[in-house]
């Protein structure tokens, strides 16, 4: 199981909050709980992760974002961000790690986020094994000794 994921987000990525708020920060809680809702709609359970999952033990580790208004329709517009994210899990134990490398594997075909019918949320992940001696992304994360 990975210990972390780089996500690059390449088309803008929102989330819809309350009362029609946008929400265009990649939280934890807005990218794995959307695909954990996705994965349960495709696959079905998930061992570890369930509804009332908050994803606060995944911890923020890097990130270059920038945000994005991409027009719908006319006068209708959607907010997003592009740009990259790295998640850390290392501490968190293996099955919880197998999940959340379930679901980071799960959105390069899902997306994250909404509108990704429309091409929004385009997800590409690389998923980052400090155990294993580490690999290419292991020099762009603080948390590997060098």
């Amino acid at each position: 199981a990975a210990t972390g994921v780089k996500l690059r987000f390449m088309t803008p990525t929102g989330f819809a909050g309350v009362n029609g708020v946008q929400i265009i920060l990649p939280e934890p809680q807005f990218v794995f709980g959307g695909l954990l809702k996705r994965w349960r709609d495709v696959c079905g359970e998930l061992p570890e992760l369930n509804d009332n999952d908050s994803f606060y033990d995944v911890a923020v580790r890097r990130y270059t974002l920038h945000s994005e208004v991409v027009p719908i329709k006319k006068g209708v517009y959607r907010r997003g961000f592009i740009g990259k994210i790295t998640y850390d899990w290392e501490r968190l134990s293996i099955n919880r790690r197998r999940a959340l490398t379930a679901l980071s594997r799960f959105s390069y075909y899902a997306g994250a986020g909404y509108k990704t019918a429309m091409g929004m949320g385009q997800t590409l992940p690389t998923l980052i094994n400090n155990q294993e001696g580490g690999n290419e992304d292991a020099r762009i994360n603080p948390w590997v000794p060098e």
